[in-house]
């Protein structure tokens, strides 16, 4: 409302101007695929027995670990792959990742059962190396790319049954970080947590730069679980309060 009153004063004073229209905002309409603890349980399953056979790749080695890290802790497959062993603290149990999207170094911290599947894949290596190589190696000690971990989670769809519905259509690999969110709100919600707390834990817990990003989060789990949406109407009232009508005041 000023500042309407304020371009016409200054057209009214010889001053051209004018207030530009905004282009609308872009809301991307897709909904990721949220895997069931079911479905999780069966891909862990799957995982365990893969084989080598005609990929020869020995990226299959790292494949039940690396699932379970981005599983237990939502991290991208793009941050897994770049961990070196200097990030992962196999002791105190937690993960420094310094090449995030966002740019942004974070802890994050793992559990125990966690910490012994990591374990026992560096121990499968029999190897030593140094603090900067990689965590995830194929047997020749060359890191691990990202595609291959999705090609070969790709075929774990196939052999747990889970249909994909072609390229960019999903479920994909970046759908298991989806649903480690939507399980850790279900969970913090459960243990009687308000969401009012929550929200900014599990934010900060996946590097997302505002809380907007997490947001998105709030409203699956109010549509895949509606026992909960009163406490996910009070956290987006209180965090996301819509903007006052000042030309109203």
């Amino acid at each position: 409302m000023y500042l309407i009153q304020f371009t016409a004063f200054l057209n009214d004073s010889g001053y051209n101007s004018y207030i530009p229209v905004l282009p609308r905002a872009y809301k991307s309409t897709f909904t990721p695929y949220i895997f069931s603890a079911k479905e999780i349980e069966e891909i862990f399953a799957v995982s365990d027995r893969l084989e080598m056979g005609n990929f020869m790749d020995s990226t299959v080695n790292v494949i039940p670990a690396i699932l379970r890290l981005l599983y237990g802790t939502g991290i991208r497959v793009g941050e897994a792959v770049s961990l070196k062993l200097r990030d992962v603290n196999l002791d105190e149990r937690y993960l420094v990742i310094s090449q995030s999207k966002n740019g942004k170094e974070r802890m994050v911290p793992f559990s125990d059962s966690l910490a012994e599947v990591l374990r026992q894949y560096r121990n499968s290596l029999h190897t030593v190396q140094a603090p900067e190589s990689f965590f995830f190696v194929k047997r020749n000690g060359y890191p691990c790319r990202a595609k291959t971990i999705y090609e070969w989670f790709r075929k774990v769809l196939r052999e747990t049954g889970i249909s994909h519905g072609g390229r960019g259509q999903g479920p994909r690999l970046h759908d298991v970080r989806h649903a480690f969110s939507v399980h850790s709100f279900v969970a913090m919600a459960e243990s009687g947590l308000d969401l009012y707390y929550s929200l900014p834990i599990l934010s900060e817990y996946l590097g997302h730069q505002s809380l907007e990003a997490t947001d998105k989060y709030v409203r699956l789990v109010s549509d895949m679980y509606p026992g909960l949406l009163s406490k996910v109407n009070n956290i987006c009232a209180y965090a996301f309060p819509e903007v006052r009508d000042h030309a109203a005041d």
